[in-house]
């Protein structure tokens, strides 16, 4: 009697001790799931409830910390420079709806939370009502990269979208020294480019995220087409164009387009980059050299991009020298 008295009791010590042990475990991934760390990591985090946990009382004393927080945010040491200097002049006016994907934001107390996805609670009749933040939006550029932040108006939360990995192919150029260059009135270059690629081909990827010139003055597109022609240039002939490597014919995909001091990027989708391509940039006259046309002139210096270079630098997403005019005529 007494050992089965003792077994009872046993049995009820381990149930209350299980009970407890499942009750911390309970609170231990309750307290896990709310604190900060939670939502700094892993799965997708919603942004339901606009000013609820603002990340500054104004929008000065947010400019003030903007540096520690973009630091915060994870952005690289020469973005975080370049930041503090845009985000010197009023941002564009835009909004922030439902849907919208950030890469992180910053709430009260400097919680960073990554990959955000806004999702405002709606009103209870939908469809008649849109849920908006306004805010500021600066972007930067950066190895051929570009960076958004954003500062929502309601909560000063910080919030960044960064480039997004792997998905875009650059060409880098820097005509800076080129010899003979011709400068527009605002310090630009003319660049055109011609492409192993069909005009069909080109509007396909004409809304393709990655499609666009990069330089100081940030990313545009669509590029200007034959820009070029309006100002009498011509493909050379096939014997002259054989003479310093160039295919007989020109490629049928023409682009034009202007850089900043001379110095940027052309970004293509990663999965349409490996083809033949030439840029040729404007310079000043200059008599052609190949025997047979010294009474010709040319009006450019060019640079071949082949296929093989691209593949081979397509794992890094970038070509790996910068086009400035090597060629001539």
């Amino acid at each position: 009697m007494a050992q089965k008295s003792s077994k009872k009791a046993a049995q009820v010590a381990l149930a209350v001790i299980g009970a407890i042990m499942g009750t911390a475990i309970i609170v231990v991934l309750i307290a896990a799931a709310l604190s900060p760390e939670a939502h700094a990591t892993g799965a997708e985090f919603p942004w339901r409830h606009f000013g609820a946990a603002p990340y500054a009382p104004s929008r000065s004393e947010a400019m003030r910390t903007r540096e520690s927080a973009f630091r915060e945010l994870g952005l690289p040491g020469p973005v975080v420079k370049l930041l503090r200097e845009a985000t010197k002049k009023p941002g564009r006016e835009v909004r922030l709806t439902n849907g919208t994907h950030l890469s992180a934001m910053l709430s009260r107390g400097s919680v960073v939370h990554r990959n955000v996805v806004v999702a405002f609670v709606k009103p209870p009749i939908s469809g008649k009502m849109e849920y908006a933040a306004p805010a500021e939006k600066w972007q930067v550029s950066w190895q051929g990269e570009i960076y958004t932040v954003y500062l929502p108006k309601i909560c000063n939360n910080w919030s960044v979208r960064m480039p997004q990995a792997n998905t875009c192919y650059r060409i880098p150029f820097d005509y800076r020294h080129t010899p003979g260059v011709v400068w527009d009135k605002r310090h630009r270059v003319h660049v055109s480019a011609h492409l192993d690629a069909s005009e069909n081909d080109l509007e396909a990827i004409s809304t393709d995220p990655c499609f666009g010139v990069i330089d100081a003055k940030g990313f545009r597109k669509p590029f200007h087409r034959c820009e070029s022609c309006e100002q009498g240039e011509e493909y050379p002939p096939a014997r002259l164009a054989h003479a310093v490597g160039l295919p007989g014919e020109e490629p049928k995909g023409v682009l034009s387009f202007r850089l900043q001091d001379g110095v940027g990027y052309v970004s293509l989708p990663l999965s349409w980059a490996v083809r033949w391509m030439l840029y040729c940039v404007d310079v000043g006259v200059y008599p052609v050299s190949i025997s047979g046309y010294e009474d010709w002139q040319a009006v450019s210096r060019f640079d071949i991009v082949r296929k093989s270079e691209i593949e081979r630098t397509l794992p890094i997403g970038m070509l790996d020298r910068s086009l400035s005019g090597v060629l001539h005529y």
